[in-house]
């Protein structure tokens, strides 16, 4: 039996790989590709042979837009509480991405910063890269849904990932020649400086709400009638 492909060696610098939990006891089963799979937050994907993938959808939704805009990808084992497994080639992981949300791989700030530094960052904005060297010939654009759209037109440009960030929108990963790079920054616009945050002044601004709230809440209660009639 041929190898399956190795989610650990494709997308372990992207995602979280972890075992599947009804083999994960087997021996030798750590090493084992097949046992690999990514977790995300609408089902899982798995190795299917040595050349495809799998997706496994949980969610309704999720699998009628998949069929509606990717009606490419063949559809197995359908049922009507929503389940479906989807087939794919391991360089359309973006499009399965953009569905199942696949749990991202957690890096310590430490590693970020360093990282970054060494990317060459170019603009920061709310303590995150906003463009960085890609590689010889290409950088990495950090932007919104509406600034995706037009990045992608840009010649040689390709999108890269998505983030789906709870405090806020959705956004996006995308690759763009260097030769493009004063289109990419025409396009996110100007001031991006003016509005930069590192994590720890982003805690610091929380920390000062939480503090005036608190002080809003105690002059409240001092001010309030039955505070007033018990002096």
């Amino acid at each position: 039996m041929k190898e399956p492909l190795n989610l650990r060696q494709l997308f372990g610098d992207r995602f979280k790989i972890e075992l599947d939990d009804v083999y994960s006891g087997r021996p030798n089963s750590q090493g084992d590709p097949w046992y690999y799979l990514i977790p995300c937050k609408y089902g899982h994907i798995y190795p299917y042979s040595d050349r495809l993938l799998a997706y496994y959808c949980v969610g309704e939704r999720v699998r009628a837009k998949l069929r509606r805009e990717h009606p490419e990808l063949e559809c197995r084992q359908w049922s009507d509480d929503g389940e479906c497994v989807f087939l794919f080639e391991p360089d359309q992981i973006d499009i399965i991405a953009d569905h199942a949300q696949p749990h991202r791989k957690r890096r310590s700030l430490t590693q970020r910063n360093n990282r970054d530094s060494a990317a060459g960052c170019e603009i920061w904005m709310d303590g995150r890269p906003v463009i960085w060297k890609w590689s010889d010939s290409e950088i990495c654009v950090h932007c919104t849904a509406q600034q995706r759209d037009e990045l992608l037109k840009l010649e040689g440009s390709r999108k890269h990932g998505t983030y789906n960030d709870p405090d806020g929108p959705r956004t996006y990963d995308i690759i763009v020649p260097e030769s493009a790079r004063s289109a990419a920054r025409q396009i996110l616009g100007h001031g991006h400086e003016k509005h930069q945050k590192t994590p720890i002044e982003r805690q610091q601004l929380r920390n000062q709400k939480r503090s005036w709230a608190s002080d809003n809440q105690r002059t409240e209660a001092i001010l309030s009638p039955q505070a007033v009639r018990r002096r």
